[in-house]
């Protein structure tokens, strides 16, 4: 027989080459991948067998011959795991895959492992809870309630009427959304949602943003929305420029027909209407005394004012009744009702000199 013997499949072919004098062994060379391999054999019969079964691999298109034994044991050993995954997670990973996201990974993980990264980010990541909007909402409104009770006389922390306008609009605005889970929301979603208000005010579509921005700022602190949501940024929540409306009092010729055409039991409640009007038109509140003899928090009263009070007048020279002497026209306004017989409703009275009071 001569050597050496070409074994051919199709268009693939392996070669065996004879003993010789220096390696009495038969071998056996092919081309995998572009690298040849080589295998020796202490017969021609296995030599022959192991060449007819390469070909047929290689005419097939299968490059596991290209593997060595011990990286064919590494690729057996990492597809098992690849199939324990998919069962547990129901998650199909090829080899292929798994090693290019490894491979990507690694480059960016400065020597740290990926077992490493992966457990500091959960770590320092909150894990979000899955909260339907309707339920998060009804929360929200429920946890807010009780700054509604006034306790031990004082006022409460929260009006109401407020709480009541903000529990209709949150119901409204989580009606809109059915079945939809807080932390699936999206800029189109808070876009779609202020579109249905197109034909309101700009002050009450800027209210309703304020409590959809209230809201979503509760739930990221519930865990129900990542911190980093950026639903904010939705065009819908950028606030619009709204105009104050003009708000106009009554003139004093007004009033002073309101009170000549009046009758006697409505005469004491316009009249007093008109002083708390000019009270607050000309800012007279006394902060300090009021304060006190009131027994309330005085942080409604702009600081401005406390300080305007206590420079113009010193000390002693406020009045301790809480509230000062408003407009000196105010008795010609309110004094004398002439369809009242001469009934004088403020009378007016010269400035005391409170400096002398003890």
């Amino acid at each position: 027989m001569k050597f050496p013997q070409i074994i051919r499949h199709r268009r693939a072919e392996a070669t065996i080459y004879g003993k010789s004098p220096k390696y009495p062994r038969y071998r056996l060379a092919y081309y995998v991948a572009g690298q040849r391999r080589l295998h020796t054999f202490r017969t021609y019969s296995e030599a022959k067998a192991e060449a007819e079964r390469k070909v047929r691999e290689l005419a097939s298109g299968s490059q596991a011959a290209a593997l060595t034994g011990e990286q064919s044991r590494d690729a057996l050993a990492a597809l098992e795991r690849l199939e324990s995954f998919r069962q547990t997670m129901g998650k199909r990973v090829s080899l292929l895959a798994a090693v290019s996201e490894f491979v990507e990974a690694a480059g960016k993980l400065n020597g740290l492992t990926l077992a490493e990264c992966v457990e500091r980010y959960l770590s320092a990541v909150v894990t979000v809870k899955r909260k339907d909007v309707s339920q998060a909402a009804e929360e929200f409104i429920e946890n807010r309630k009780h700054k509604t009770e006034a306790k031990d006389g004082k006022r409460p922390q929260l009006s109401s009427g407020y709480h009541y306008m903000v529990s209709l609009w949150l119901r409204e605005f989580a009606q809109t959304f059915p079945n939809t889970v807080v932390c699936d929301l999206t800029k189109e979603h808070l876009n779609a949602y202020m579109g249905q208000h197109a034909n309101v005010a700009p002050k009450t579509r800027n209210e309703r943003r304020n409590v959809v921005r209230m809201f979503l700022k509760w739930c990221a602190r519930q865990d129900y929305l990542t911190s980093n949501h950026r639903l904010l940024e939705a065009d819908g929540m950028t606030l619009e420029k709204a105009d104050p409306e003009e708000i106009e009092f009554y003139t004093a010729k007004e009033l002073r027909a309101l009170l000549e055409n009046a009758d006697a039991d409505l005469r004491p409640v316009i009249a007093m209407c008109a002083l708390v009007v000019h009270f607050i038109n000309t800012l007279t509140f006394a902060a300090r005394d009021f304060s006190a003899r009131r027994g309330a928090s005085d942080e409604h009263i702009p600081k401005w004012i406390c300080k305007e009070q206590a420079t113009k007048s010193g000390e002693k020279e406020l009045p301790p009744f809480g509230l000062r002497r408003i407009l000196p026209g105010a008795a010609l306004l309110l004094g004398h009702s002439p369809t009242g017989g001469g009934c004088s409703l403020v009378a007016p009275c010269p400035r005391p000199n409170w400096a002398q009071r003890t």
